[in-house]
Formats: C-alpha cells, sequence, structure tokens
C-alpha cells in the first residue's frame, strides 16, 4: 500500500494501529486481535506466501481447540502461562518464551490459570493447501 516514493508525503499515524480501536473476534475459542494484514493499510499477502501477525489471549480456565492448518506459526508469550500440546507432548508456556509450529501438526493450548495467556502469533502460510494435498506433496518429495 506505501511505496518509497510515500516518503516524503506521508502521514506517520497512517503507520501506526492504535489500541483504543482494537477490535477483537472469538476464534479457536480465543480472543484474536488481527493485526497484519491491516486491510486498507497493509497487504502482507505476497506471490509466494501471506505473512500474518495476530495478538491472541485465551482467557483464564479456556482452552484454545485442536486444530492444524496450512501455516507455520510463531509464538512470542507476553504475558500468563499456559500448556501447549504439539503432536501429543505436552510443555508450560511462559513470559518470552518462542515457539515454532510447523505446518500441519496437530497443536491445543490450555490455560488452567486465574490469568489471562497473551501472546504474538506470527504466521506465514502455504497456499491454503488440505492437509491430504501437503502429505501427498511430502511422500513425493521422499520418493
Amino acid at each position: 500500500m506505501f511505496a518509497l516514493k510515500d516518503r516524503e508525503t506521508f502521514d506517520i499515524e497512517t503507520l501506526v494501529r492504535r489500541g483504543e480501536s482494537a477490535v477483537a473476534t472469538r476464534e479457536y475459542n480465543a480472543d484474536l486481535r488481527r493485526l497484519l494484514p491491516w486491510p486498507g493499510h497493509v497487504n502482507s499477502k505476497r506471490p509466494l506466501t501471506e505473512f500474518g501477525a495476530i495478538l491472541v489471549t485465551i482467557r483464564p480456565q479456556e482452552d484454545v481447540d485442536a486444530h492444524r492448518h496450512d501455516e507455520e506459526e510463531c509464538f512470542i508469550v507476553t504475558a500468563g502461562q499456559a500448556d501447549l500440546e504439539i503432536e501429543g507432548q505436552l510443555t508450560q508456556l511462559s513470559v518470552g518464551d518462542v515457539v515454532y509450529i510447523p505446518r500441519f501438526w496437530m497443536h491445543k493450548l490450555r490455560n488452567p490459570n486465574s490469568e489471562s495467556f497473551v501472546f504474538v502469533d506470527l504466521y506465514w502460510d502455504g497456499k491454503g493447501r488440505s492437509f491430504e494435498t501437503y502429505c501427498a506433496a511430502e511422500l513425493e518429495e521422499a520418493l
């Protein structure tokens, strides 16, 4: 949405997304504030992939449903503690931890605590393929 030529005339406020105008949606049994892409301001879709960022809050005593998808993810924990399960293995996360989740790996989060668990989710996609299509391609590469 912005070009190099815009450096001469831009308004800095067009590059800042204020917290007071934040809107969260309820997805995966968590509160998600989608940061990027930012419609009308920042298009983070590229020919090969889409990059995105989400501020995720898991309320006390709530679980994120187990799921998998055609995006790789990086979680950066900013508040609270939670239990993370990836493909049946369990660990506890706390402030400052960084997690990488490979594409199509089953994962879920559980917040058994009395405080919210908050993290930044950075993701990049693989063109929205189905699990079956991805598995077939991976098998073909192995041969």
